[in-house]
């Protein structure tokens, strides 16, 4: 649920003459039946890594045969490039993934919330 939907089923109990009490209790419930759940999704978005730092290591060490043999057969300079180019395209998935976790993250409504949680522990 959105946090304007979250406002409005708010805003409606209090123009209801729901006593503070019975409203804090709505906004309480609210609080945490949506809003909670949906800030440890993003949490773990944000903490989880989509493919491990040992699952790039084995696909370097996959790809080691085959660059070793390049400096048997190519000139030096075109299989250092090819050693080169095989780590940028793993510093290009990197930054990927971290890319399509920041716009998960900033298309929900609830990324102003981590930000503040995020200057609390800075502070």
């Amino acid at each position: 649920m959105e946090t304007g939907l979250l406002s409005k089923e708010l805003s409606v109990t209090i123009q209801a003459g729901a006593s503070l009490g019975e409203v804090q209790k709505q906004a309480r419930f609210l609080v945490q039946t949506d809003v909670y759940p949906k800030l440890a999704e993003l949490d773990a978005v944000i903490q989880n890594p989509h493919k491990h730092w040992y699952r790039r290591a084995v696909d370097l060490a996959k790809a080691a045969p085959e660059l070793a043999a390049n400096f048997a057969t190519l000139p030096v300079g075109l299989a250092i490039a090819k050693v080169l180019a095989k780590i940028a395209g793993v510093f290009a998935d990197v930054r990927d993934e971290q890319v399509s976790r920041e716009k998960q993250v900033a298309s929900t409504d609830l990324d102003y919330l981590l930000k503040l949680k995020a200057a609390k522990f800075r502070l």
